[in-house]
């Protein structure tokens, strides 16, 4: 079933005990998963990575203009292919392969996480470090290897299980932009 950011509408989140209200400014979240998805060409083995597509899709992460030229490069497409197809086993060296290509940081590689499997993965940018410190999620700061963001997940996996309404972490970063 698809949950639209609108069907928050305004309640108080008893995990953060703070109020989120709905917000037209974002679309679904689920279709902006499919969206990076079909950008990324996720269906015929990322064969035609359309990375203007991608790089016009703000929501889950927003990239920085002087940042943009990244996404063309085919060793960037290579490691989001290799971060996204990663075994469980192999994951943390894969995202931090991802973030050692040019430009490319936790933010970045977290987006593509995010979109791989919402349900697991969170994109851990700037207001998302703010949002989790409030929380007293710690080791946030600064530069995060794929290991610390692996451990960040388990960690706030127990903070949003008991949001209502809350069916992943891409719905979760529409509210943390509220």
């Amino acid at each position: 079933m698809s949950v639209s950011y609108t069907s928050y509408s305004c309640w108080l989140c008893p995990t953060f005990g703070v109020q989120f209200s709905s917000s037209h400014n974002f679309r679904d979240r689920d279709k902006v998963v499919e969206d990076l998805r079909a950008a990324m060409d996720v269906k015929h083995g990322f064969r035609s990575f359309n990375s203007k597509q991608f790089v016009e899709i703000a929501e889950l992460g927003r990239i920085r203009s002087s940042q943009r030229n990244t996404f063309y490069q085919d060793d960037t497409i290579n490691a989001i292919k290799r971060a996204y197809t990663a075994s469980e086993e192999d994951l943390a060296n894969a995202i931090d392969n991802l973030c050692s290509c040019k430009d490319i940081g936790i933010g970045y590689a977290s987006k593509i996480m995010c979109v791989r499997n919402p349900k697991k993965f969170m994109v851990i940018n700037g207001p998302a470090k703010e949002f989790l410190k409030r929380f007293g999620v710690k080791g946030i700061s600064g530069k995060i290897s794929g290991k610390r963001y692996l451990e960040i997940l388990q960690e706030i996996a127990g903070l949003i299980k008991d949001i209502p309404g809350l069916n992943d972490f891409a719905h979760f970063d529409c509210l943390i932009w509220n």
